[in-house]
């Protein structure tokens, strides 16, 4: 009775690993975009901006501009130097990040944005 029940509860898990795996496979990779400013000019960061939205919005589809943040970064044995940012969130059908990283550089004077990147469901 024993091995029979160790049987059956291997194939549940077996299953229920196998619809688990399945609802989770990704069609979608999100993207969260922190882009720095430092150090462009004023008078260009409106146009920046614009340009930066309109680009993601063509290879994307669209995206969530979460506004102004802050950020900060220690390195080892070194000072908090803080920084003002803005992020967004994006999602696609494929991950965006070198073609994020050449446009922030060059729309905001040379700056790296900072991406995180995972898989995910999406319900469009």
């Amino acid at each position: 009775m024993c091995r029979v029940f160790k049987q059956i509860m291997m194939g549940i898990f077996i299953v229920a690993f196998s619809i688990t795996g399945s609802a989770l496979a990704s069609d979608t990779f999100v993207h969260f975009i922190v882009v720095p400013v430092k150090g462009v000019p004023p008078e260009k960061m409106d146009a920046s901006m614009s340009e930066f939205k309109v680009r993601i919005a063509e290879m994307a589809g669209g995206y969530t501009a979460l506004g102004k943040t802050e950020g900060g970064y220690q390195p080892p044995g070194g000072e908090l130097t803080r920084s003002g940012n803005f992020s967004f969130m994006v999602a696609a059908p494929r991950d965006l990040t070198e073609e994020v990283l050449s446009l922030v550089g060059h729309l905001f004077n040379g700056n790296k944005a900072f991406i995180l990147v995972w898989p995910a469901k999406s319900s469009y």
